[in-house]
């Protein structure tokens, strides 16, 4: 029971939720490592555009992410409706 053993639970926890965001600032440091060698290699400071590509590309990436599960859901037979009871199989499914 996790309750019970607090003292391993919670500094997992700690180190998990530290690990959470590197993909995220991963991907930045990277961006502004190329932007670094653009502007060595010519001169010009692009750091803005390449931060509004990287933006833009994980906008349109999330994009099908979202379309994708609504259309899997809707196949699956899935309604949201709220307090409406949902077959076993569906929830299952999910």
């Amino acid at each position: 029971m996790p309750g019970e053993r607090l003292h391993i639970v919670l500094p997992a926890m700690v180190l998990l939720g530290l690990t959470f965001g590197a993909a995220t600032f991963q991907i930045r440091a990277m961006a502004a490592d190329v932007a670094y060698e653009a502007r060595l290699a010519t001169g010009i400071d692009r750091l803005g555009q390449i931060y509004g590509l990287l933006a833009s590309t994980c906008t349109v990436g999330a994009v099908p992410a979202v379309g994708v599960t609504l259309q899997v859901l809707d196949r699956i037979g899935f309604r949201a409706a709220r307090g409406g009871a949902k077959p076993p199989d569906i929830l299952m499914t999910l």
